[in-house]
């Protein structure tokens, strides 16, 4: 969920990314507003939950994460887009915080999206040191495979597991890391481990595909409506949970 600064301008726009971002933001939109009803106003929706929800919420957040590495290589300013997404994520904390609809989110989409953002303009020029393509492919296996650090394992193989020590996952502190204590709730976190590796994993592959050049199908605009949406995604996420409330509130 990256602000329009952050894609290619007009000339080098890569369409599809914007088309594929506005695909997976209106089906977050659906998202939330099924959970909505389900969790907070009780209206119904009994087949939403267990893994139908937790899928469904990872066809969302992946496709994110991924597009927003992508992403850096579009930007000309990585600590500006650091600052602005880390003013968006504290606000997200703020607001939820006063208005106790649902859990108060302390480390959702935005809040790793600011961190990974930091994470990138520290390390750009090491980074890019790199092979983009076997860093591409590695970086999204080992996503894979610490895909449930936050549940205190690492899959290494199917039906093989590695327990992580209990030690890390005391403290709340440590829980943006993805070493949430016993105790620790949010209504949508994203820890960095494991989605920084997918958001480098993203930012590999499109170093990639900018060296050897984007095939040109990507670059031709295939939905006006998706890729507009797509270009303008902070703000459309910023607002669309307020508003769905305030529907629901009139409904409920």
């Amino acid at each position: 969920m990256e602000e329009q600064s952050q894609t290619p301008t007009a000339k080098k726009r890569i369409h599809l990314i914007d088309e594929v971002r506005g695909i997976v933001l209106i089906s977050m939109i659906f998202f939330h507003a099924v959970y909505d009803i389900h969790y907070i106003y009780g209206g119904g929706f009994d087949w939403f939950g267990g893994l139908t929800q937790l899928y469904w919420q990872y066809s969302i957040g992946w496709v994110f994460v991924f597009i927003a590495g992508m992403s850096t290589q579009f930007s000309k300013n990585p600590l500006k887009r650091f600052t602005k997404l880390l003013v968006v994520a504290l606000l997200i904390s703020l607001v939820t915080f006063i208005a106790g609809v649902d859990t108060m989110v302390k480390f959702g989409v935005i809040h790793l999206l600011a961190a990974c953002a930091l994470f990138y303009s520290l390390f750009e020029p090491f980074l890019k040191k790199i092979p983009a393509l076997p860093a591409a492919l590695v970086l999204f296996i080992v996503f894979l495979i610490c895909l449930h650090i936050p549940q205190g394992y690492i899959q290494l193989a199917p039906g093989i597991q590695l327990q992580l020590p209990v030690a890390l996952y005391q403290y709340d502190l440590f829980a943006a890391f993805g070493f949430p204590s016993p105790s620790y709730v949010d209504s949508d976190y994203y820890p960095l481990l494991p989605y920084l590796f997918l958001y480098l994993s993203g930012m590999y592959c499109c170093i990639y595909f900018k060296k050897r050049g984007f095939p040109e199908f990507t670059k031709a605009k295939h939905s006006k409506i998706l890729s507009t949406i797509g270009s303008h995604t902070l703000p459309i996420y910023l607002l669309h949970q307020p508003i769905l409330i305030a529907l629901f509130e009139l409904l409920y």
